[in-house]
This record gives C-alpha cells, sequence and structure tokens, in this order.
C-alpha cells in the first residue's frame, strides 16, 4: 500500500498557496473578506463566506496539488454562482 495517502493533520499548510487560493476566490465571488480552508470535501459557505477545498490534492506532485486546488475553487465559486435558491428550498421544505 502506498504510503502517500496515509498522513494525518501534524502537517501545516503553505501560506503562500492558501493566500493565492484566496486571492482566486475573492476575485470570482468580488467578496474581499472571503477566507480559504482545507478540509475533507470542497464547498462554499456563503453565511460564514468561506471556501473550503480538499485534503484530497494533498500528498501528489505539486503541479497536480495546484491543479486540483484550483479546481477545487474555481468549481466551489462558479456551482454557488449559479445555482438556483429557490430549487434548493423547494427540496429543503419537501
Amino acid at each position: 500500500m502506498s504510503e502517500r495517502f496515509i498522513k494525518f493533520n501534524d502537517e501545516q499548510l503553505d501560506a503562500k498557496q492558501v493566500m493565492m487560493l484566496q486571492d482566486l476566490d475573492r476575485l470570482l465571488l468580488k467578496h474581499e473578506q472571503t477566507q480559504v480552508k482545507i478540509q475533507k470535501f470542497p464547498y462554499y459557505n456563503p453565511f460564514s463566506n468561506t471556501l473550503i477545498t480538499s485534503w484530497f490534492w494533498s500528498h501528489r506532485p505539486r503541479h497536480v496539488e495546484q491543479a486540483g486546488l484550483k479546481t477545487d475553487v474555481l468549481l466551489a465559486t462558479f456551482g454557488y454562482l449559479n445555482m438556483d435558491a429557490s430549487i434548493i428550498n423547494q427540496v429543503l421544505h419537501h
């Protein structure tokens, strides 16, 4: 079994990388206070104005990790910007 996927939360984040992701997200959402965090699943939380990217990309070649994290930001941002709140409310209330 490959050890590259067996890493625990004893590592530090690359601050430059998080800042780059945060700048990208702030540009796309047009919101200067958006925060970026890295957790298990990617999504955007509009209530806390936080975009979560996935730990999935960690421990891969640098170019793959960067592309994956940027993809998480793009998909979460565009998903949020293009969602229809009325459909979500309809699903939640039925």
